[in-house]
């Protein structure tokens, strides 16, 4: 049949755009993007506050399943041009400043079968030198007080008898006996002696110097199971010069860091307010002699992340806020807190320098990762001073904004909404909500865009995204992140649905007939939920190394214990079967209508990947048996299915691997919640 002129002309033309270059205005970001950009992952100010050295983890540039390399880099607080300070090839990072603000200690391995060392920077010139030739390297290193000694931490290494039965094949396992424990040594620079520090078997997590260099404080746990590391972690004192290690003082449940005062008479630390609290959330203090303990944040309603002491009468601390993260003074013991900023950078930490005026942060927005910002004192504005990524300013972004609304039982819940790229007032937009993991964690208004955090991706391709910090989440206190125990699945997944139909209903956004679910770990149990306990409510799940079935789950996990205690509330699960079994997807897998991809780390051992199999094959049975009824209910088989991504664990570290679930999960909410081909 001949075609007439007018279309012709239109496919001529249809045929010039596709060929055309995109204007700057008309790029979209895509999966490749999103899997080769740069992040700062670490910034140092120098104690003159002049210099600001930052390290920036990059892609590797070998082909195949390589990971990530990491560079170290410098900017003066003028912000001059920021210049590389290490080479490409060798990953660099753990910065520490010496007193003279002129050279920098880092931690590199450089070679094949090299040893991680510590490496010394003149940032006037030259290369790099060795500062340490450890023949086992370190890792974890602390400089004394005085720079004359460095503590750092070593794992156990296998003896030369199970070197020799592994290399015979006498390589069997017995569980839990036989531990290789982190422990902490001394080396002195000057004597070059290097001390074992803990000679009890106690696996070391984190340690900070008493300021007369006699003495360290230090978190650790009786094995080093991942289990143990979460929950049964105590705080000791012990010699630098080795011995005995004695408990500082008593605590229960979760510990985060710990720091002596500058005169050596007291500690700070973060620490659980008991043992079902799902983060060490709270700042506590206590004399060196144990007593004297206290909360300085009680009641607080939000979530501390970190803090460092400025004086012996002020510690600093950072806390997210709901959807925002913010930088306190707290004087002390009185516990009261002066705002000093809230940023709409994201910031975790801050490093001051000596005089604790100026400071630097690693700061991210929505429309970018984590940057370098400087604050030359208190609250002043911060100065963005690095674009590691210059491929994202010519990108079209999407708005971001934080909500709030009521849940059905009346509790205020938060979340952070993204729409689409080139939005209009008045249309309503498919949805894909994106549930965080944890559930002890909250998504917070800054960078949300990664491979397993859709938001730019989903905006650029019309998408209203929603993240939710449901009830359990942090940054709105102790109270609220233990609000879902012993109702997981239930009223914390309502708190979903309730602000699904907040954006539907009250600000017109969304069209509640198209919408689709998709997380990772706790997230990826909230997608399993959405494909079969609230089936009827979306039309896509993506479920990424979530929890199937919480009894399968708690008898094959390296968290059997702090899953139970702080997100389920239970000292003794197997007291629980009937309620672990009503919060699992799998009690509603017959309820399943919903298009589900399934996705999971072969070597996942936080979520074995047998949680995703459990799920898999319930819905392969049941289309089977559909076949075999010849379907007579009038409804096809469930779209299912189910990547393994090899080498990896609870998470995807390669590239491809990356690339390829990024494009099967926008593919999948094309297909299903779109209803594109």
């Amino acid at each position: 049949m001949r075609r007439k002129p007018w279309i012709m002309a239109y496919v001529y033309i249809l045929s010039l755009l596709a060929v055309l270059p995109l204007s700057a205005a008309d790029k979209i970001i895509t999966p490749e993007i999103i899997a080769s950009l740069n992040t700062v992952t670490e910034v140092a100010m120098s104690p003159d506050g002049q210099w600001i050295a930052y390290t920036v983890r990059s892609r590797s540039d070998e082909e195949g399943p390589a990971g990530y390399t990491y560079r170290i880099w410098l900017v003066d607080t003028k912000g001059k041009e920021a210049r590389p300070m290490t080479a490409a090839e060798f990953s660099a990072h753990a910065i520490h400043w010496f007193k003279d603000s002129k050279r920098f200690a880092f931690l590199s391995k450089r070679g094949e079968e090299a040893r991680q060392q510590l490496y010394v920077l003149d940032i006037r010139g030259g290369e790099a030198q060795a500062l340490t030739d450890l023949e086992k390297g370190l890792s974890n290193y602390k400089f004394s007080p005085d720079e004359n000694r460095i503590a750092f931490v070593r794992r156990d290494e296998p003896t030369k008898e199970e070197k020799e039965n592994k290399k015979k094949g006498k390589d069997w396992r017995v569980v839990d006996t036989n531990y290789k424990f982190n422990r902490l040594y001394v080396l002195d620079l000057i004597s070059g002696k290097t001390t074992l520090v803990t000679k009890d078997d106690l696996h070391v997590v984190d340690y900070a110097w008493a300021p007369d260099g006699k003495e360290l404080v230090f978190t650790a746990c009786e094995t080093p199971l991942t289990d143990d590391t979460y929950m049964y972690k105590k705080i000791y004192f012990v010699s630098a010069d080795g011995g005995k290690a004695r408990v500082a003082v008593k605590t229960e449940g979760k510990l985060g860091k710990v720091e002596f005062s500058p005169n050596g008479k007291m500690i700070a630390w973060l620490g659980a307010t008991n043992l079902h609290d799902s983060q060490a959330q709270s700042l506590f203090i206590a004399n060196v002699d144990g007593t004297g303990k206290k909360n300085l944040t009680p009641e607080y309603e939000g979530s501390v992340l970190w803090f460092t002491w400025l004086s012996d009468r002020t510690i600093a601390m950072t806390a997210v806020e709901k959807t925002s993260t913010h930088l306190y003074h707290v004087t002390v013991p009185d516990g009261k807190k002066k705002h000093i900023r809230k940023s709409r950078p994201v910031f975790m930490n801050v490093s001051y320098d000596a005089r604790r005026r100026s400071y630097a942060f690693a700061g991210n927005t929505p429309v970018h990762p984590d940057e370098v910002f400087y604050v030359p004192s208190g609250s002043k504005p911060a100065k963005r001073m690095t674009n590691t990524n210059p491929v994202l300013d010519s990108l079209k972004m999407a708005d971001q904004f934080t909500i709030e609304y009521k849940a059905q039982d009346g509790l205020l819940i938060t979340g952070v909404v993204m729409k689409p790229v080139d939005y209009q007032e008045g249309k309503r937009y498919p949805l894909i909500v994106s549930p965080h993991g944890g559930p002890e964690w909250a998504v917070l208004d800054g960078w949300n865009t990664y491979y397993i955090r859709w938001g730019q991706l989903l905006a650029a391709r019309g998408y209203v995204v929603f993240w939710p910090n449901y009830r359990g989440s942090t940054g709105r206190g102790v109270k609220y992140a233990m609000a879902d125990q012993k109702d997981l699945g239930g009223q914390e997944f309502r708190d979903v649905l309730a602000g699904i139909d907040y954006l539907a209903d009250e600000l017109g956004l969304v069209d509640k007939n198209r919408v689709g679910m998709g997380g990772a770990s706790y997230g990826g149990y909230f997608s399993a939920l959405a494909a079969t306990r609230y089936s009827q409510h979306f039309k896509a799940a993506i479920n990424f190394a979530g929890i199937s079935n919480w009894i399968s789950f708690t008898g094959t996990s390296d968290i059997p214990m702090e899953n139970s205690l702080v997100h389920w509330g239970f000292k003794k699960p197997y007291d629980h079967l009937d309620a672990m079994w009503n919060g699992s997807p799998m009690k509603y897998i017959n309820q399943c209508q919903t298009a589900v991809l399934i996705a999971h780390g072969e070597k996942d051992l936080r979520v074995p990947i047998s949680q995703g199999w459990e799920m898999y094959t319930a819905i392969k049975v049941i289309n089977k048996t559909k076949r075999a009824e010849g379907m007579t209910n009038g409804k096809g088989p469930i779209p299912v299915e189910f990547v393994i991504y090899p080498r990896e664990g609870h998470g995807l570290r390669e590239r491809e691997h990356q690339i390829d679930f990024m494009h099967r999960a926008l593919n999948w909410f094309d297909k299903y919640v779109k209803g594109a081909e």
